[in-house]
């Protein structure tokens, strides 16, 4: 039976660091951490592996808090109604290099915040003012979601600027 025992107990430990990067691989790294320090130390190689995870979690989870404070700080850099402020938030939020946490929240939100500056360029114009509307669209950046809507709206409004 104990060498029985001896099976059971490194699959059970196994499953209990596959746990882990589960949780790690959902961006829960405290969980992660938590649970890969339930490996029994008496399992040498997994032991190991457990402890070389905890390491790059340790690493991961703060690299998540720094991105999550630079995504709040570009939160923070906002004013409804101001397109520079989005452009600022944008830069701020490109900060967070593909590949780490946070990256596709920043992702979205820079898409999102393109989409806002473009539908100020739309209300300049509901305004009658094309010039503004044309200055604010070309803030929209390059590598965005509305930068193509951007575009095509900017030489709409140059074409009606020219047939007054």
């Amino acid at each position: 039976m104990y060498q029985q025992a001896q099976i059971d107990i490194d699959r059970w430990s196994q499953a209990i660091l596959d746990i882990a990067e589960g949780r790690a691989r959902r961006g829960q790294f405290a969980a992660a951490i938590s649970a890969a320090r339930l490996v029994p130390t008496d399992r040498p190689a997994i032991h190991r592996a457990a402890q070389n995870a905890i390491a790059r979690w340790e690493a991961q989870g703060q690299q998540q808090q720094a991105n999550q404070q630079i995504l709040n700080q570009a939160n923070q850099s906002i004013r409804a109604g101001n397109a520079e402020s989005y452009v600022q938030a944008i830069n701020t939020a490109r900060r967070i290099p593909q590949g780490q946490p946070q990256y596709f929240e920043a992702q979205q939100r820079i898409n999102q915040w393109s989409r806002n500056i473009l539908q100020l360029a739309y209300a300049q114009v509901s305004g009658g003012s094309l010039e503004n509307a044309i200055r604010i669209a070309s803030l929209v950046p390059e590598n965005t979601e509305a930068r193509p809507e951007a575009q095509s709206a900017i030489a709409v409004w140059r074409n009606r600027q020219t047939q007054r």
